[in-house]
C-alpha cells in the first residue's frame, strides 16, 4: 500500500496548524502515512470547485482528469462547522465535504470532527449511519495515541477503528464492491438466509430494497448519490464501488456489529459465554486481550476453534474480529449453551468508552439505541468527558 497523506480541514487557521502539529507528533508510520497536510481557506476552496466540476461531469456521464488533493488523502479530518473557510453566504458544513469528497474523489477513510458539540461520548453507540463521514469524533481526541493504534489510552472508544490500519482495510473494500458491484451484498459478505432474515428493522431499512437481493451498485444509488447524482447511470464502476464500500462498511460497524445480535465481537461474546476464556477468568488481564482490534485469533485469549465455524471471514469489512451469533447460540458444544442454568456471569464488564474490562462496581449501566435484546451496555466515566445523552443511563 502506497502511503498517502493525512489531510486536516477545519476554518480556523491557526487550530488547523495546531492540530496538524500535533498529530506529526505521534511519529506515525510513514510507511501508511507520508504527511500531515493543513488545509487552508484559498486551498479548500481551489479544491472545492475542482470537486463540483467533477460532479458535473459525472452528471454528464462524462470522466475527470483534474487532479486534487483529496486523491492523495488516506485520511481527512473535516471540521462540521466551516463557517469561516468560505464566508456566510457561502457556508458549507463538515457533511457537506464529506458527501463531496466520499463520490467524487478517492480519498479514503473520512473522520468527521465536532458533529456533537463538547468532548462527548455517544451513549446510543449509533454514530449517525445517515452520515458520509465514516467516523465522528471531538477534535479534542484527534490525537489520542489509540485512535490510531500507537497505544492504550484512559479514554478510548470501542466504536473507533485503528485508522492506522482501517484506511487500508477501506481500500481493500472497495477492491471487493468493484469485483462484486452487481452481487447480493449479504452474500457476498457470507450471511446465512436465516441470519438476514432475522435482521431488525433498523438494520434492513439502511439498505431500502429487499436485504437478500440488494446488491453494491443499487446501495451506492440508493443511499448513496443524491438528487441528480443518482440519475448518473454512467458513472464508472470505480466510483460507484467507492460509494458501495463507504456504504456498506458504515451499515456493518454503525448498525449491524453494535447490536451484537447478529455479529458478535470477543469481548461481548466471551462475557456470555466465559467458558471460552483461555486464561485465568478471576484476573482483569485475561479479559483485557479480547479487546484488541487485531486479525490475529490466537492472540485475543479466545477458544476460537470453538467458534470458528461461526466466524465472520471478510474480516477486513470490520474493525475487529466477529462471529454469527445465531449459530454460536445454537452450538451445544459450549457449556453455557447446554446447560445455560450453570451460566455464572463474571464480576467484570466491558466498559465502551474504554474498549477495556472493568469491576462492575466502578461501572454504570446505559440502554444503547438499537433493536437488540443486547441493548444494555457499561462505561466507566472518564472525569473531562461527556456522556450523552444522559437519558440512557439505566435507573
Amino acid at each position: 500500500m502506497i502511503p498517502k497523506n493525512i489531510l486536516v480541514l477545519d476554518d480556523e487557521t491557526l487550530l488547523v496548524n495546531q492540530w496538524a502539529r500535533k498529530l506529526k507528533k505521534l511519529k506515525l508510520s510513514k510507511k501508511l502515512f507520508s504527511d500531515v497536510v493543513p488545509v487552508d481557506s484559498a486551498q479548500f476552496a481551489n479544491e472545492l470547485g475542482i470537486l463540483r466540476h467533477r460532479q458535473e461531469l459525472f452528471r454528464a456521464g462524462k470522466p475527470w482528469k483534474n487532479k486534487s488533493i483529496f486523491d492523495n488523502a488516506s485520511v481527512l479530518l473535516v471540521d462540521y462547522d466551516l463557517v469561516g473557510i468560505l464566508g456566510e453566504k457561502l457556508y458549507i458544513t463538515g457533511e457537506e465535504v464529506s458527501y463531496l469528497v466520499r463520490c467524487f474523489s478517492t480519498c479514503g477513510y473520512i473522520v468527521g470532527l465536532n458533529f456533537e458539540p463538547g468532548n462527548r461520548f455517544d451513549l446510543t453507540l449509533r454514530d449517525h449511519p445517515d452520515s458520509f463521514a465514516d467516523l465522528h469524533i471531538p477534535t479534542v481526541q484527534l490525537a489520542n495515541s489509540a485512535l490510531w493504534g500507537l497505544g492504550s489510552s484512559e479514554f478510548h472508544p470501542w466504536t473507533w477503528p485503528s485508522l492506522s490500519d482501517h484506511w487500508t482495510s477501506f481500500e481493500r473494500q472497495v477492491q471487493d464492491a468493484e469485483a462484486n458491484l452487481d452481487k447480493p451484498i449479504c452474500d457476498f459478505l457470507g450471511f446465512p438466509r436465516d441470519v438476514v432474515d432475522s435482521f431488525s428493522r433498523s438494520v434492513a431499512e439502511f439498505l431500502l430494497e429487499d436485504v437478500h437481493s440488494v446488491t453494491f451498485r443499487k446501495v451506492a444509488f440508493l443511499n448513496g448519490l443524491r438528487g441528480k447524482d443518482e440519475k448518473a447511470r454512467k458513472a464508472p464502476p470505480e466510483v460507484i464501488a467507492r460509494i458501495a464500500a463507504a456504504r456498506v462498511s458504515k451499515w456493518l460497524e454503525s448498525l449491524v456489529l453494535q447490536g451484537q445480535d447478529i455479529l458478535v465481537d470477543a469481548p461481548h461474546l466471551v462475557w456470555r459465554y466465559p467458558s471460552l476464556l483461555t486464561k485465568p477468568a478471576n484476573r482483569l488481564k485475561s479479559w483485557d486481550l479480547l479487546a484488541a482490534r487485531t486479525s490475529n485469533l490466537s492472540s485475543l485469549g479466545i477458544k476460537h476453534s470453538s467458534v470458528e465455524a461461526h466466524r465472520f471471514t471478510k474480516s477486513h469489512w470490520l474493525s475487529r474480529p466477529a462471529w454469527f451469533w445465531k449459530g454460536i447460540s445454537n452450538n451445544s458444544a459450549i457449556p453455557e449453551v447446554a446447560e445455560p442454568w450453570k451460566t455464572t456471569l463474571p464480576s467484570f464488564v466491558f466498559a465502551e468508552d474504554r474498549s477495556r474490562f472493568v469491576d462492575k462496581s466502578k461501572s454504570k449501566e446505559f440502554i444503547s439505541e438499537t433493536d437488540s435484546p443486547y441493548a444494555r451496555r457499561y462505561v466507566s466515566p472518564v472525569g473531562d468527558v461527556i456522556y450523552a445523552p444522559h437519558a440512557r443511563y439505566a435507573s
